[in-house]
């Protein structure tokens, strides 16, 4: 629920989490030697932020999220076949 004032969220924000993931790797330079191609690996990525949208294709965090309004930024859609790990930042609270 939102305070005075504030809008309510639509986005939970209770629970952070940081992903590591396989992104693309380019070559800038119109040509390069074949050796320097065979050369590049993809690069592995590590993003932390908040769930905004999870679906068995893909993943979108927002790493920059807006208290005061339903704003979100930094976001990323990552495919899900590209996850290495997703990992809660929340500590687990024992009852």
């Amino acid at each position: 629920m939102g305070g005075v004032g504030v809008p309510e969220q639509s986005l939970k924000i209770d629970n952070m989490i940081l992903v590591t993931w396989v992104d693309i790797t380019s070559q800038t330079e119109p040509w390069i030697d074949v050796e320097e191609a065979r050369q590049l690996r993809p690069a592995r990525m590590i993003t932390a932020g908040w769930i905004v949208e999870q679906t068995p294709e893909y993943l979108t965090i927002a790493s920059t999220v807006d208290l005061d309004s339903d704003l979100v930024g930094d976001v990323n859609c990552i495919p899900t076949r590209t996850l290495l790990e997703v990992k809660s930042l929340t500590p687990r609270t024992s009852t």
